[in-house]
């Protein structure tokens, strides 16, 4: 049985959650509704960036037509990336943390895997 990607089906979205930190960033990247890959990015460097751009450009090349979009919780690391996926041509959103859903539990079992994937989860507001 053919899958959906071997019948040369393309995508209509691409979701990118971002767990962002002063030295890293931690991408869950998924198309469509599909389960999340995850990349790490180094952000002590421009390198990082510019690989996180090159990435979601080739996944929109590969599913023309398709809306990158990308989420990550504000963080004293600011807007900077906001404003570059922007002018890139994505639907970026900069997450408030008091809006995003939290528990006693998710609090002390905290891991950037997790975090990121809860930025992808935000899909349905974007």
């Amino acid at each position: 049985m053919e899958t959906v990607s071997e019948k040369g089906a393309v995508c209509k979205h691409v979701f990118c959650g971002i767990d962002l930190h002063d030295r890293s960033m931690l991408a869950a990247i998924s198309e469509d509704r599909g389960t999340p890959r995850y990349e790490s990015f180094d952000t002590m460097e421009d390198e990082g960036v510019t690989d996180l751009l090159m990435e979601l450009h080739e996944l929109q090349e590969c599913n023309p037509g398709s809306v990158v979009h990308v989420a990550y919780e504000a963080s004293g690391c600011g807007f900077v990336l906001l404003d570059i996926l922007v002018a890139e041509g994505f639907v970026a959103a900069v997450l408030a943390p008091t809006h995003l859903p939290s528990s006693p539990k998710s609090r002390t079992d905290k891991t950037d895997k997790k975090d990121a994937l809860q930025r992808e989860g935000v899909r349905s507001i974007l």
